[in-house]
């Protein structure tokens, strides 16, 4: 997917990778091996292998496959991650993330949460007026807009011209809710999502 919107122009500075558990997880590993072809990371509770308390049922995975992965996402890049971790995840508490900011002192910022919802904290997220404001200044980096020129405009334009509309935040924010089982009115998400297509707007204008 990030080949098709390079192929119609879309610039790697504009381009900005978000997952959830495996898809944070992955989406990481994806900045390690693909630097040049997009922006950030933001990743929720990223995890991979199984909880910490089934190493001892499954400890090849958190034993030998999951330090092999942290050796290949830990690969010097220089793409910014914004990494949301929970103190009560089964999976991965931002104590067992300090790799990235080990790593990454510089472009990694480990946001610890503890709501009292596990691995799922992203689904009623009791700090998400923080969590959407540091997407954003992710998401939206007035200093990479700044570097960043010569934009295909037709080109993206075009391909979002059936996206952009009053309706898109509402049909996303419902997308959302049908994936996660949340109410997507409640957390705010058809909010978000109208004002992330009203910034994309204003970029092209």
């Amino acid at each position: 997917m990030i080949d098709d919107f390079l192929e119609i122009g879309v610039k790697p500075s504009y381009i900005t990778i978000i997952g959830y558990s495996a898809g944070g997880w992955t989406a990481l590993l994806a900045a390690a091996s693909y630097p040049e072809k997009f922006h950030a990371v933001i990743a929720f509770a990223p995890a991979f292998a199984g909880s910490r308390s089934k190493t001892s049922v499954y400890p090849y995975w958190r034993g030998i496959v999951r330090p092999e992965q942290v050796e290949m996402m830990t690969q010097p890049n220089d793409v910014p991650k914004l990494v949301f971790a929970y103190e009560d995840d089964a999976y991965n508490r931002p104590i067992d993330l300090n790799f990235l900011t080990t790593a990454f002192p510089a472009s990694v910022r480990l946001i610890s949460q503890n709501c009292g919802r596990g691995h799922s904290t992203h689904r009623s997220d009791c700090q998400l007026d923080k969590t959407v404001s540091l997407m954003k200044e992710v998401i939206f980096d007035k200093k990479r807009k700044r570097q960043t020129e010569g934009v295909a405009k037709d080109g993206i334009l075009s391909s979002l011209s059936s996206m952009i509309s009053d309706a898109t935040g509402y049909e996303l924010g419902k997308l959302l809710e049908n994936s996660l089982n949340i109410d997507a009115k409640e957390v705010k998400i058809v909010k978000f999502f109208r004002e992330l297509l009203r910034d994309i707007k204003e970029i092209f204008n």
